[in-house]
């Protein structure tokens, strides 16, 4: 299989990047040679990053810039397989937040969505330990935090803790 190149776009003549995710530099800079593959690393969510010019970049979204085009105002890259990873542009669409939500929804990519409103009921009248209740639904403390502060699950009813 062939792979693809095409320029990194604002590093027109320094970068290239390819249609399986990989990005080269193009040009000789201070302590490098041209031809190499930079390095990738997760960041905190786990999606694949580097360093382009001294700023930090996330993969999916040079791919898609290059191999798909400028990202329309208020959308987001979608991973269509659910995997952060798999970076090659057909894998890669812009869509809004919103869908972004339902597909990560739909993967069971986000915490929230593991919650269902009896549960968010249950969570916020427990008098028991955010951690046990962390465990139990598999869930963050964040996540337990949000839906009981109402920054989450805004639609549930709720009902005072009994202490």
């Amino acid at each position: 299989m062939l792979e693809t190149w095409k320029p990194v776009v604002g590093y027109e003549g320094e970068y290239l990047v390819s249609d399986f995710g990989r990005i080269m530099q193009t040009q000789c800079l201070k302590g490098t040679w041209p031809g190499r593959i930079l390095l990738t690393s997760p960041n905190g969510s786990g999606y694949l990053h580097t360093r382009l010019g001294g700023k930090q970049h996330l993969v999916h979204r040079v791919v898609a810039r290059a191999f798909i085009g400028r990202c329309p105002a208020w959308m987001e890259v979608n991973h269509k397989d659910g995997k952060i990873k798999n970076n090659c542009p057909d894998n890669l669409e812009y869509v809004t937040p919103h869908e972004n939500w339902l597909h990560a929804a739909k993967f069971g990519l986000r915490d929230n969505v593991k919650l269902n409103e009896e549960a968010v009921i249950a969570i916020c009248a427990s008098r028991e330990p955010t951690k046990v209740l962390a465990a139990r639904y598999k869930v963050t403390r964040h996540t337990l935090w949000m839906a009981r502060t109402g920054k989450t699950w805004k639609h549930v009813e709720r009902r005072l803790r009994p202490w």
